[in-house]
């Protein structure tokens, strides 16, 4: 696992802190920490972010090594660019709770941010949202009220430790042992070849991929196969650098924290499931059709209709009933059968204003659709995915609160060879992740429904048959990127 460090100018910057081996001054770090295959993470403290300043040169050799280090040279980029720092100044507090702050008195405010963190309550929101913008350790930041309850940002500085007030010097101390502690107690307990994955997850989601018991299935079995996993949130973003891999179990969409935290994770070195061109292939229908078509994958008949140009003699001319989709619907949301053209005319109307794009695909009845699980191009579980009482969909969302169907799960041989077979195909167009191939078969073909990413891996329903060995696959296959990276 990677073994973090602070980089300081020099030494006596640190004499009013506690010491540590984990502290080392700029040139100790030029001459001691040039390999590129040591794990390393840094807290750049060394200060003069400028360009072509200490701090800067930190990170740009850091990032050169192939280390991870806060600021980013990303972040970095900004900061001798101010320009690119205007856009971030109009963004409103949002509090914890998704409210707007009460309402503060003072007309200018300024912060102290530490890693994410301020010891001013009111803004700790804030702080965390422009530590994601840009990850300084050390910020000073003055914010000005625009009416009541919004504020705007005046200036955002980087500070060195020289420049820290004893109170803050305190706080320092305090915010460096919350954000890093978890870090260095295992670097101290734990033993060197195990690795930290993060499950990026959503306690509130509404149908998250993985329930409760599915993801604490997950973090008791890596931890017997030495592999630490923490559960993390969206607020998270700035800690992946402390990760070896990341698995999200949540939701993802393009548009979305969740393909941020993928590319972002592809950029620190992480191994990733689902891998950001994972995310793109599978969450947008119009490139899944036509890479479907394009390789010979059998499928429903489809037709991309484009907003502006769908005229009545089309709608005639199509056969009912048609399903219409949203390129990026998931969970049957965004889809709508119409069983005549007034019918698809009327859901057009309401779909185009989602979407530039909708596809308008042969509706083939079945009972169920199988779901085969595929990781790294092998099927890993069958299950069928029950339509929804009353309902032509896996879910139905006619109701107060949407119903999903029943599922069941069946042992792979059982699960016809032509269905394995054609899931294996389109999975592979894919990648070599962790993926779920929906399948409708009517008499003796096979037709697939789409791709995705991200599949549901629930407690009780996709391990019904295998049991714990579902979860161990998946933690066996990061171990096996994991082993295979490092020995290179």
């Amino acid at each position: 696992m990677s073994k973090t460090i602070i980089v300081v100018s020099s030494m006596d910057e640190w004499c009013d802190y506690a010491h540590s081996d984990l502290v080392v001054d700029f040139e100790e770090y030029l001459k001691r920490y040039q390999e590129r295959d040591q794990a390393l993470q840094l807290i750049n403290l060394a200060g003069s972010y400028d360009y072509l300043g200490k701090g800067y040169y930190c990170t740009l050799l850091a990032e050169a090594r192939g280390h991870k280090v806060l600021p980013s040279l990303e972040t970095l980029g900004g900061f001798n660019q101010p320009s690119e720092f205007r856009g971030f100044a109009g963004f409103p507090f949002i509090s914890a709770r998704g409210r707007r702050t009460r309402k503060i008195e003072e007309g200018e405010v300024e912060i102290f941010v530490v890693f994410g963190m301020t010891a001013d309550s009111r803004f700790e929101a804030y702080a965390k949202n422009l530590f994601n913008l840009m990850n300084f350790p050390l910020l000073k930041v003055r914010l000005k009220k625009q009416g009541d309850r919004r504020w705007l940002i005046d200036t955002v500085l980087p500070v060195s430790l020289p420049e820290l007030a004893p109170v803050e010097q305190d706080f320092f101390v305090e915010a460096l042992e919350r954000y890093h502690h978890r870090i260095w107690y295992r670097q101290r307990s734990r033993k060197g070849n195990s690795f930290d994955l993060a499950m990026l997850h959503n306690p509130e989601e509404e149908f998250p991929p993985s329930n409760r018991r599915a993801l604490q299935q997950f973090i008791s079995l890596a931890k017997k196969l030495d592999m630490h996993v923490e559960l993390i949130t969206a607020d998270d973003f700035r800690r992946l650098a402390e990760f070896d891999a990341l698995f999200i179990r949540e939701t993802t969409a393009v548009n979305h924290h969740t393909y941020s935290f993928a590319r972002e994770a592809q950029r620190l070195g992480l191994e990733v499931i689902d891998d950001p061109a994972s995310i793109l292939r599978c969450t947008n229908k119009v490139y899944l059709h036509d890479l479907l078509v394009k390789n010979g994958i059998p499928a429903p008949q489809t037709r991309v209709l484009s907003r502006g140009t769908v005229t009545p003699e089309m709608l005639e001319g199509m056969t009912y009933p048609v399903v219409l989709k949203i390129p990026d619907g998931s969970f049957s949301r965004g889809i709508s059968r119409a069983d005549t053209p007034a019918e698809a005319s009327r859901m057009l109307d309401e779909l185009f204003k989602a979407s530039h794009l909708v596809l308008a695909q042969q509706y083939l009845y079945t009972e169920f659709d199988w779901r085969i699980g595929i990781l790294n191009h092998e099927p890993l579980f069958a299950c069928r995915y029950y339509m929804a009482a009353g309902h032509w969909q896996i879910y139905s969302h006619t109701g107060k609160h949407a119903q999903p169907g029943e599922a069941e799960a069946l042992p792979l041989r059982l699960v016809p060879t032509a269905v394995l077979k054609l899931a294996q195909r389109a999975g592979d167009l894919i990648g070599n992740g962790l993926y779920g191939v929906d399948i409708k078969q009517v008499g003796t073909e096979c037709f697939v429904i789409e791709v995705n990413d991200n599949p549901n891996i629930d407690y009780g329903v996709e391990d019904a048959i295998i049991g714990d060995e579902l979860y161990r696959s998946i933690i066996n296959e990061f171990l096996r990127r994991l082993w295979k990276g490092r020995r290179g």
